[in-house]
């Protein structure tokens, strides 16, 4: 009787580790709901933090982007040009903050590193800028008609805005919009690149001075810039 006693105590306690070992199995592993850790010390609480893509930048001291497709609702436009990811995460950041609708001029012939090496004697970009080129772009937004203000990024290339630029300017048939220039550059300025691309569009659209993002530049950069506009409520 004492044995039967004994073996059914041991079979009862054997019953209760493995009950407690699938309770605490999985203590290790986050959760599928858990908040994902703050990208890159965005400053940002889990309560508000976005999908985020990594990224490299030679110039901005930025290294992540929101995944953000943009607001086709929105009366505002960010439109930008990008060879790296320098002014690809100024616009991303910008047009998420500003909740706007986005657009990417993406050049119909791809732009290599050999055509955007100014040390070469006779490289792409700086031929297009001194042959007043208009590089293909393989589409364009649309309807313009419907934007109140147009966010437009470009590098300084040569001191200057890209030849592309241009072509994306003469196609875009805008009247009564204000054009908001912002730029990146490892040294220069943004110089005369807004007032020369100025010149190409209609009377009627207003041009503010262009803003270039500094060499180390923040997304807390871009955020006091864009509040400066004063154009909009930022997310």
């Amino acid at each position: 009787m004492k044995k039967i006693l004994t073996i059914l105590l041991c079979v009862i306690l054997m019953l209760s580790l493995c009950a407690c070992g699938k309770k605490g199995g999985n203590g290790d592993v986050t959760p599928d709901n858990t908040p994902a850790a703050d990208p890159a010390g965005s400053g940002q609480d889990s309560g508000q933090e976005k999908e985020v893509d990594a990224i490299t930048s030679a110039t901005a001291n930025i290294n992540w982007v929101p995944r953000y497709n943009g607001n086709k609702n929105s009366d505002i436009l960010v439109a930008y040009f990008s060879t790296d990811d320098t002014v690809r995460a100024f616009a991303l950041h910008a047009a998420q903050a500003l909740n706007a609708d986005l657009f990417e001029i993406i050049p119909a012939e791809p732009y290599t590193d050999d055509d955007l090496n100014y040390n070469a004697p006779d490289y792409r970009a700086g031929r297009e800028q001194k042959e007043g080129a208009r590089p293909a772009i393989k589409s364009m937004p649309e309807d313009m008609s419907r934007y109140k203000y147009i966010l437009l990024g470009y590098p300084i290339w040569g001191g200057q805005a890209p030849a592309i630029m241009y072509t994306f300017l003469e196609n875009a048939d805008l009247h009564d919009v204000e054009i908001i220039p912002f730029c990146t550059s490892n040294s220069s300025n943004a110089g005369t690149s807004a007032t020369n691309m100025q010149k190409v569009t209609d009377p009627s659209v207003k041009w503010r001075e262009a803003f270039r993002l500094i060499r180390n530049g923040t997304v807390e950069d871009i955020r006091n810039w864009l509040e400066s506009l004063e154009i909009a409520e930022l997310k």
